[in-house]
């Protein structure tokens, strides 16, 4: 009899946990499917289409859209810009409102419940506004916001561009609030339109997230805006170029660079002073490798959060000792409130005051006189001086064929507007190298040239180019010559003796992070068992740490004392949830008062953006 009981109690048991899994949600979204239409002005078209399954008795859903953008990138820029939200339109009866800066849609009816299946159509028009970024134009999205309350399944979208672009530099990730996850994402490119799915559920927390750097000007605002060439006009634009190439030859070109392969970092170089000698300047993200190096020298302890994933803990093991001026700023930074703890919610928006001054002492002239020859930067004043004034030309041009009509003032003044950008591009250019790079800087520069030239010709008239030849000819010729002059700009960079020295060091190390064998790392790490992690934060800052972290795949390895996790240790888990940590120590350490709130491939540094960091999202929940 007792036995009878027994197992009636168990079955009771089971199927009381069974139940509880099965609602574990007052409703769930069965399917959810995003269409977005981007226009040339970077207006967003929105329609969604949300299955929903109601375990228990409800009204509807409430679907909440932000109205303030607080983008977050994973290099540690920022922008916030208030968004219009328009031409709503939904299945349901619904209300509408603002609460706490969302635009919150109530759909339903409060006299009437709903439960089983039930499916919803929301569309709304979403301009993001002014492009704030000066560097690039980009797609940088929430399909999904992090912001819903119950798992999501059966995700698919499609987006249509304006025009076709790189897909190449397309990603994808999802996950909480500042995840990066990029697995079970699959999608496809066709011409300008996007079409994807996500394979699997996305749980209560979690979104999907789409990012995409564009050319400047991919993305254009509604704005308002001959006679026969001398000679000279060809002469001046050619003559330029040569002096910038030959000012290039003497005074800017490198000496050959020698790749010195060696096993470690140059001698007495932390992660910062790597990134420096690579680049010859350094930003934030570096900056927040010395977190990974002063914990791999025993300084301090790195713990993270059991119940969030995205928070940490920094404790002090011991007093900072050392010499370099920049880690005694970090480590001072750290424990500036005096405890020996410190968490991540402390650091937010605080700690960006002590890269601010991290940067600016290691990036001053003093520390680029060292990598880059001083006598090289001063010939940079003719160069600038030249492309100004074959740029100018640009501007006679076109005035002088329209000097007796009524053009000839917008001319001029659209031209000057369009020199004096070019111009002011090239000093942005000297102090944000290393986000920008030359390869993207070059890219900038030629396609807003071929805008500039395009918007001269609409306003003079298409039709004249084929009246006048020689117009034609020698616009085209101040501008490819202001483009000339430009790429000559910004390469008169040479490094000095010492420079070149590093840079060798520095390009064999890292040949030897990405190429390592297993039988030497097996040896490194037989004499040294932290060599993995103490080249841990220059593999972060050269940009190969996924590299790295996979040459050590059948390695054994002891767990890090500086670095505790409650997942169960192996190399891979190692890796993800150091990056989760090294991601959310760059948006928390770069932060700045009242930047936050609402709703950015490879390593922890890498490019790519993080669920919840772009653009709209938001949530579902249900009433």
């Amino acid at each position: 009899m007792n036995r009878k009981i027994i197992n009636l109690l168990f079955c009771i048991f089971t199927f009381f946990l069974f139940s509880l899994n099965c609602y574990a949600h007052d409703y769930d979204i069965t399917k959810y499917d995003v269409e977005i239409v981007v226009d040339e002005h970077n207006k967003y078209s929105i329609k969604e289409n949300i299955d929903t399954y109601f375990n228990v008795s409800k009204h509807g859903i409430i679907r909440r859209i932000p109205l303030y953008n607080n983008i977050i990138r994973q290099d540690g820029t920022r922008e916030r810009n208030r968004v219009l939200i328009s031409n709503v339109h939904v299945n349901e009866e619904f209300a509408s409102s603002r609460e706490n800066y969302n635009y919150v849609l109530k759909i339903g009816s409060a006299d009437k419940t709903l439960t089983g299946k039930h499916s919803y159509s929301i569309s709304y028009d979403y301009d993001i506004g002014l492009d704030k970024n000066n560097n690039y134009d980009e797609l940088y999205f929430n399909i999904i916001g992090t912001e819903s309350d119950t798992d999501i399944s059966n995700v698919t979208f499609k987006i249509t561009m304006p025009k076709e672009f790189d897909a190449s530099k397309l990603g994808f990730s999802y996950g909480e609030y500042g995840e990066s996850n990029t697995d079970n994402i699959s999608y496809d490119v066709d011409g300008n339109v996007i079409t994807g799915s996500f394979d699997g559920t996305l749980l209560a927390g979690e979104g999907l997230n789409v990012r995409m750097e564009l050319p400047e000007g991919y993305f254009i605002r509604k704005s308002v805006g001959s006679s026969l060439l001398e000679c000279w006009y060809y002469i001046i634009p050619i003559l330029g170029v040569i002096v910038a190439y030959v000012v290039w030859k003497k005074y800017g070109k490198d000496d050959q660079v020698v790749d010195v392969v060696s096993f470690y970092p140059p001698e007495n170089m932390n992660s910062l002073d790597v990134a420096f000698a690579k680049k010859g300047s350094t930003n934030s993200n570096d900056v927040v490798s010395l977190l990974v190096y002063l914990a791999s020298k025993g300084y301090i302890k790195i713990i993270e959060d059991e119940k969030s994933k995205n928070k940490f803990t920094i404790q002090k093991v011991k007093d900072y000792d050392g010499n370099n001026n920049e880690e005694g700023l970090f480590f001072k930074g750290l424990f500036i409130s005096g405890k020996d703890t410190v968490t991540s919610k402390e650091l937010d928006e605080k700690f960006y005051s002590t890269v601010n001054s991290i940067l600016y002492s290691k990036n001053k002239s003093v520390n680029k006189k060292k990598i880059f020859s001083s006598q090289a930067s001063s010939k940079r004043i003719l160069l600038f001086f030249l492309m100004f004034i074959t740029a100018t030309l640009s501007t006679l041009v076109p005035a002088i064929g329209y000097k007796f009509s009524d053009m000839y003032f917008p001319l001029i003044i659209v031209n000057l507007v369009g020199t004096t950008v070019l111009i002011m591009f090239s000093l942005i250019y000297d102090n944000n190298y290393t986000k920008m790079g030359l390869t993207n800087s070059l890219i900038f520069a030629g396609i807003f040239i071929v805008i500039f030239a395009i918007f001269n010709f609409s306003l003079v008239g298409f039709e004249y180019i084929y009246y006048d030849v020689v117009y034609l000819i020698g616009f085209i010729l101040c501008m490819v010559c202001t483009y000339l002059i430009y790429f000559f700009y910004v390469i008169v960079s040479k490094r000095t003796e010492y420079g070149t020295k590093i840079l060798g060091e520095v390009n064999g190390f890292k040949k030897f992070l990405e190429t390592a064998e297993k039988d030497k790392l097996e040896s490194l790490v037989h004499d040294d068992p932290s060599y993995f992690y103490n080249i841990l934060p220059y593999a972060y800052v050269l940009g190969v740490s996924d590299a790295w972290i996979k040459q050590f795949e059948g390695i054994a390895i002891a767990p890090p004392e500086w670095y505790e996790s409650a997942d169960t240790f192996d190399y891979y888990r190692f890796n993800r949830s150091l990056n989760r940590t090294i991601h959310s120590a760059s948006r928390v350490m770069n932060s700045v008062p009242q930047s936050s709130g609402g709703s950015s491939s490879g390593g922890g540094f890498s490019g790519g953006g993080f669920s919840g960091g772009g653009s709209g999202g938001g949530g579902v929940s249900s009433w």
